[in-house]
């Protein structure tokens, strides 16, 4: 079967890829057995070796299964970028529990629609955001509540259970419940096994293959993590990637100005908006981005001369994506290498990336490669 797109896939990145049928956390343990003295979590100036990481994740794991946490129940997170978050999401995921994405930004009404909705039986919050919470907790189902102080550990009264044992099955057991609005009414909960994450964050990996160095690279993490792509871009892939995230947890140009030319980062997975304050910051104070060896833009159409500019002066070459929520996302990518936009009429040079099916009304399915 023809495959046209496979020409443009950059010299030493793969073809096809194969996806193994583990869970979330068996990836995450594989990269913390492997890269255990490796950076993890950079977060100001505090930092998380995998070790550490993974021993924090354990000790919230055995939190969540003293106040009965167990398989298929929902746990919220309503965090910002910070290590709690990664320790939260990755403590639920091994209690078997199912992880209900939620923007610290939502108004009472959109907090208790996705807390009913999702039927939540524990919400792991920050703890300023506790009176947003106690305006709407009699009409939910939320039997616990545990507040994080970015100071500290969530839960530390919280009674010690013992490691959960449990089975899972990936292609059936539901990880995360991204919820998106779409174009009409209420927003929506998409069901993401942990495949479908796995999947993607193998899928997303190999597309920048041949510019990464595991175990090496340092991944400015601005993108919220309770958003599906920086869940992905940001935390999963650089974790499967031994990386180390760099922890943001609010976009000011200024000071992500200055933690570049502290930190150095050498990938950057951000949205337009990020990229054109960065350009529009250069032009008033120079500052170098030549640390950055890729990048890439989600979310939302990157306009051209954004593009064009942000890959002159950090000569990088810009990889955008296209996906959605329901893929866990991303979906396609112009090539690291190669063609990119090529006109003002915002041309995409996008490509699927491996192990998705393309079809048309009447016709049989092709597949990028495995």
């Amino acid at each position: 079967m023809d495959r046209p797109w496979l020409k443009h896939v950059a010299e030493g990145n793969p073809k096809s890829i194969e996806i193994p049928n583990i869970s979330l956390v068996e990836l995450f343990r594989q990269s913390a057995e492997e890269y255990a003295d490796h950076t993890a979590v950079t977060f100001f100036d505090k930092t998380y070796s995998y070790r550490e990481l993974e021993e924090a994740i354990i000790h919230f794991t055995k939190k969540l299964a003293g106040i009965g946490i167990r398989k298929n129940d929902r746990v919220a997170i309503m965090l910002p970028n910070c290590p709690q978050y990664p320790i939260s999401f990755y403590a639920a995921l091994s209690c078997g529990a199912t992880i209900v994405q939620l923007n610290p930004m939502f108004q009472p009404a959109e907090l208790l629609h996705i807390l009913d909705d999702s039927e939540t039986k524990a919400l792991i919050i920050l703890d300023r955001l506790m009176p947003l919470f106690d305006s709407i907790k009699d009409q939910t189902s939320v039997q616990h509540i545990l507040a994080v102080c970015l100071d500290g550990d969530a839960a530390e009264s919280a009674p010690i259970g013992g490691m959960p044992r449990l089975t899972m099955d990936p292609k059936e057991d539901v990880a995360v419940i991204q919820y998106t609005g779409g174009t009409t009414g209420l927003p929506k909960g998409a069901m993401l096994t942990h495949r479908n994450i796995v999947a993607n964050t193998l899928q997303s990996a190999a597309t920048s293959e041949v510019t990464t160095k595991k175990g090496k690279e340092k991944v400015l993490t601005i993108s919220p993590l309770f958003h599906v792509y920086g869940m992905t871009s940001g935390m999963s892939v650089t974790f499967y990637n031994g990386g180390n995230m760099i922890l943001v947890p609010k976009f000011d140009v200024g000071q992500v100005v200055e933690l570049i030319e502290k930190e150095k980062p050498t990938a950057f997975p951000g949205v337009p908006t990020m990229y054109i304050a960065l350009l529009d910051y250069h032009r008033s104070r120079k500052f170098d981005l030549s640390c950055l060896e890729s990048c890439s833009s989600g979310s939302a159409p990157l306009p051209l001369e954004v593009l064009d500019r942000f890959n002159a002066i950090s000569g990088t070459t810009m990889a955008e994506g296209y996906g959605l929520s329901e893929a866990s996302p991303v979906t396609h990518r112009n090539p690291v290498r190669s063609l990119q936009k090529v006109a003002a009429s915002a041309f995409r040079c996008r490509i699927p990336i491996r192990g998705l099916s393309i079809s048309r009304p009447g016709k049989r399915p092709c597949r990028s490669a495995k």
